[in-house]
């Protein structure tokens, strides 16, 4: 009997660590799948039910725990939204006009008397940076204004349903329209805007090298790219005669995730199960009202951390029309790249980490989006990287993930294939498309643009 027990034991040790992907989450909730959010690796939480009234959490040895009963000793409203705000912590609204706190077994009631005064709650996002939760409301948007997140203060009037374009998604969109104010910059950090005043010239991507430098990459190159890429891929860039060059460690200075317009997402992601048969726009609209807003404005967006704006949504010719250009392509399920772009979303916004610190949560650089979209979690699969150091901490440049592809290439570890790379001939002043042979040995070139050819 004892060693039964032992047994017993190591299998569910075992279990705990084996990793909850999207097809489980599914098998396990037998009913339609409304909304769901994960805290790092270890936890899912979803609302279920054809009228969103049950909520479950999955912990990290896949064991399902369904929380509607506790739930309801507060509430019977419809639930409309939820987000893991820690572990064993969840927010939740309601259809109702208060919001929901679950801190492992206990419930808290967030109403009027805690500052929400709007019904039919919808979270729209946690800001990790300030610790703080965001709810919309029909008419206003509520911001948490302590770490516990049961008091909040209404900070915007917000657009209604009518003002939030709905027409089809655009495939041809104009790629010059204007820039999209976000309400949200009023949260960016104040000590970060006052950092980066000290620090500006001396970090990568600030500011350039020869500004009569024209791009080698030519505008029918360019459209030649946009042709090229699916939402997901991993973009590279370098221009030379940029003096910034030569701080940046590695050949290659800035990497980014190509999102793709909201009529490419729909078409390239069409039929994932996770949407029961809803556009990935709509899902998007839902979830990240502001994303959505953004892609409305430009066309071949993509998101990347850089400097000044942060983590944010960009033109593609923002990393592409340079002198070199590559582009990698995740081996993954289309739902986990669906999954890896959500998860990039729930950046947006987060400051630029001038510090290039990985173990800084609350800030970020290009390569640390990069590396943390793709991170696995219990939700989804991801991609492995290996971590080098700057001054002793731990750090990933943009050529590290090129290392990663070459070392890996052809081998049945292989996480990454090949796009395209076009390689800049300086002597020449221009671009050419380059073979993957050639791409893979660009991790072991110089940095140093005077060097390059």
């Amino acid at each position: 009997m004892k060693w039964v027990f032992v047994w017993l034991l190591v299998v569910v040790r075992l279990s705990c660590w084996a990793q909850i992907d999207s097809s489980t989450v599914f098998r396990l909730v037998d009913d339609k799948l409304i909304d769901l959010s994960y805290w790092g690796k270890t936890e899912v939480w979803g609302i279920y039910g054809s009228d969103s009234s049950k909520v479950f959490h999955i912990d990290s040895c896949g064991l399902f725990k369904e929380i509607t009963d506790l739930l309801r000793t507060a509430t019977r409203s419809k639930f409309t939204s939820l987000v893991a705000v820690g572990e064993g912590q969840l927010m939740l609204g309601t259809a109702d006009d208060f919001a929901l706190k679950y801190d492992r077994g206990v419930v808290a009631r967030i109403d009027s008397s805690a500052g929400i005064t709007e019904r039919s709650l919808l979270l729209t996002s946690f800001n990790p940076d300030k610790s703080r939760v965001y709810f919309e409301g029909a008419h206003c948007s509520f911001a948490s204004i302590d770490s516990s997140f049961l008091h909040y203060a209404a900070f915007a009037a917000v657009e209604t349903d009518a003002s939030i374009d709905e027409r089809e998604p655009d495939a041809d969109l104009d790629d010059e329209a204007d820039e999209f104010d976000d309400p949200d910059d009023d949260w960016t950090s104040e000590f970060f805007d006052s950092l980066k005043s000290s620090v500006t010239g001396f970090i990568p991507e600030i500011k350039g090298g020869n500004g009569n430098h024209k791009p080698y990459i030519s505008y029918k190159q360019f459209r030649n790219i946009r042709k090229k890429l699916q939402p997901s891929d991993i973009l590279f860039k370098r221009t030379n005669w940029q003096w910034s060059n030569n701080i940046i460690p590695g050949f290659w200075t800035h990497t980014a995730i190509y999102v793709g317009g909201l009529h490419q997402l729909n078409i390239y992601f069409k039929g994932i199960p996770m949407l029961k048969g809803k556009k990935p726009s709509s899902y998007i609209r839902k979830h990240f009202p502001r994303i959505y807003r953004r892609l409305l404005s430009i066309s071949h967006p993509i998101i990347e951390a850089i400097p000044e704006k942060g983590v944010s949504i960009n033109k593609l010719r923002h990393i592409a029309r340079v002198d070199y250009f590559a582009a990698l392509r995740p081996e993954l399920s289309k739902e986990d790249q669906f999954l890896t772009l959500l998860k990039a979303f729930g950046y947006y916004k987060m400051p630029y980490d001038y510090w290039m610190n990985f173990n800084n949560k609350k800030a970020m650089v290009c390569s640390q989006l990069v590396y943390e979209a793709f991170q696995p979690t219990v939700l989804k699969q991801g991609l492995s990287f290996e971590l080098a150091s700057l001054l002793g901490e731990p750090f990933l440049y943009p050529s590290d993930i090129v290392r990663k592809f070459d070392q890996e290439y052809g081998t049945e570890d292989e996480e990454l294939d090949f796009v395209l790379f076009y390689n800049a001939k300086e002597t020449e002043k221009k671009a050419e498309l380059g073979t993957v042979l050639q791409f893979r040995k660009t991790w072991k070139k110089s940095r140093f643009s005077l060097m390059q050819d």
